[in-house]
This record gives C-alpha cells, sequence and structure tokens, in this order.
C-alpha cells in the first residue's frame, strides 16, 4: 500500500511539472522582438496590419486601469486577402470579478488570441474592439456614482 502511494505521488509530481513546462512553452511570449505592438482605446475599434513569416501569432493583452473591473470582452479577427482565416470572442482577467467598487486592475502579457501561419509575405490584418468595465458592485451590477475609469495602458502586441 505504501508503494502505490509513492508511485501515484511520483506520478502526479510528473504530471504536474509535465502541464507547467507545456503552459510555459505555449503560454509565456518569445524573447525579441514584436511583429507589431499598438496602444488601443477601450471600446474603440482598432485594426494593426502586419507582414507574415510563415509561423503562428499569437496576440498579447497589456493593461492596467483604475476604476475599472474584469473581464476585458470584445472580439478579434484576422484576414489575409479579404478572407478571414481566425475569429474569436475575447474575455480575459477574472470573470468572477466582484470585488465591490472600481480598484485597480492589470493584464500582463496576456494571451488574447492566436491565428495559424500564413505564408511568408502575406499582408495579414487584425481588427477587434475591446472593452474594459466600469466599477461593480458587490454583486456584480455596475456601479452607478463611481468614477470613471482611468486606462494607464491598453496595449497590443503581436508574436509568433
Amino acid at each position: 500500500m505504501l508503494l502505490l502511494a509513492a508511485v501515484s505521488g511520483g506520478a502526479t509530481l510528473l504530471l504536474a511539472a509535465g502541464i507547467v513546462g507545456m503552459a510555459s512553452v505555449f503560454f509565456s511570449p518569445p524573447s525579441g522582438p514584436p511583429l507589431a505592438a499598438r496602444d488601443i482605446q477601450p471600446g474603440q475599434p482598432f485594426e494593426l496590419k502586419l507582414p507574415a513569416n510563415g509561423k503562428s501569432i499569437r496576440v498579447w493583452l497589456d493593461m492596467q486601469c483604475d476604476g475599472c473591473g474584469f473581464p476585458v470582452e470584445g472580439a478579434m479577427t484576422v484576414s489575409a486577402g479579404g478572407h478571414s482565416i481566425a475569429s474569436n470572442e475575447i474575455s480575459a482577467g477574472d470573470s468572477n470579478d466582484h470585488a465591490w467598487g472600481g480598484h485597480s486592475r492589470s493584464l500582463v502579457e496576456h494571451q488574447v488570441f492566436s491565428a495559424p501561419a500564413r505564408p511568408a509575405g502575406e499582408q495579414l490584418t487584425i481588427t477587434g474592439a475591446l472593452r474594459v468595465r466600469g466599477a461593480r458592485g458587490f454583486m456584480g451590477g455596475a456601479l452607478k456614482d463611481a468614477p470613471p475609469t482611468t486606462m494607464r495602458l491598453f496595449r497590443l502586441t503581436v508574436t509568433n
């Protein structure tokens, strides 16, 4: 029985290490310069154009705000040659964010989107809009007399 517990514990540790290793490979931005970066405005449409380099792309969000709440919501589409190649609804941050009032919130290098590889040199266009929730009450509803949200950073970065 003790041997079974030791083997089971060892297998659990190996599985946990494998999951952490895979997460670090697939969800951490690579070193080196980004393919594109742009500061965007909450709720306003954005467009980023960049040439494909033959590898899949990933889009990361950096956000710092005061008097706001999660999640950051919206949608993104990547198109090439006038055709959509990837599209997705975005919900970033804790969707169960029920802290009373507006507090400082931040996301650092939070992956929000990915798209498949396209031939090198093909022009890619990323479009969409993201919005940040204002201050919320204890039950999650908007506070009517809350101060406005202050965005200190709202940036998209594109990498491979």
